[in-house]
């Protein structure tokens, strides 16, 4: 198991208004396995991969990445999640234009 969401959602309160970026989500992301992710725009995709990449944590339910739950640990813990088990490509590349493409791979152990 890569990821496993338990109940998961994510809300964010503007001023008296509750704004739902994911309705309550059970899913297990398995080793091996290709997963799509696919909706219409504002459906909670992006909402989705930026909790199991532990960018966000979940308003409610529970959240294991890499075996570990997320909901449970501090901030230096979920800091080294992120830096040795969760790795992002994104659409536009996000590359440090100084660096090659070799250094921009490396940044994250320069850190």
């Amino acid at each position: 198991m890569i990821a496993k969401l338990e109940n998961v959602s994510k809300q964010y309160q503007v001023g008296d208004q509750t704004i739902v970026a994911l309705e309550k989500t059970t899913f297990t992301l398995n080793e091996g396995e290709l997963t799509l992710i696919i909706g219409p725009s504002g459906s909670g995709k992006t909402t989705l991969l930026s909790l199991i990449g532990c960018v966000i944590y979940p308003s409610t339910g529970t959240l294991w990445v890499d075996g570990q739950e997320i909901n449970s640990l501090s901030q230096n813990q979920k800091a080294a999640l992120r830096l040795n088990s969760i790795g992002f490509v994104f659409q536009n590349f996000n590359l440090l234009s100084p660096l090659t493409a070799e250094d921009n791979v490396m940044v994250a152990t320069y850190s």
